[in-house]
């Protein structure tokens, strides 16, 4: 399975919350959950670079060159395998017509992002500079808000 970034980074948090929680239940200084907070924030970044470098990588998994395709936990209603099925899974007609005429790679862009993963991650699986998937999906976004 594909190590997902964002989703484990918002597991991360929604247990820190509760941990916290409990520590100042029990009466421990801010000071010392915010060190605490601060060292399990490293660790944390530091198994995300592991599984970066030695978790198979998304086109590795599905034998792919050019299609992203990936398992993917429900985003906002939306359970999209790959950019056909993002898609298929548009409502909105205009927004429909304006995606299905955006670049292929543009789209697998925002695939990965609507599925938590970072700019830094998509530029690495893609290949790319991580400027330049930032200014792909800025365009797009510019380009939707004035189309819509």
């Amino acid at each position: 399975m594909i190590f997902n970034h964002g989703q484990a980074k918002c597991e991360w948090l929604r247990k820190k919350q509760e941990e916290e929680k409990i520590l100042r239940e029990y009466g421990m200084s801010e000071v010392l959950i915010e060190e605490l907070r601060k060292s399990d924030w490293e660790e944390f970044k530091s198994e995300r670079i592991f599984y970066l470098h030695n978790v198979q990588s998304i086109d590795d998994v599905n034998g792919a060159d050019d299609d992203v395709r990936f398992s993917t936990e429900d985003v906002d209603g939306m359970e999209a395998f790959t950019v056909e099925a993002m898609l298929d899974e548009i409502e909105d007609a205009r927004l429909f017509q304006i995606l299905s005429h955006t670049e292929e790679k543009t789209l697998k862009i925002l695939l990965l992002r609507l599925n938590g993963y970072s700019l830094r991650d998509i530029a690495q699986v893609l290949r790319m500079n991580e400027k330049a998937v930032s200014a792909r999906l800025n365009r797009l976004k510019d380009y939707i808000v004035n189309k819509l």
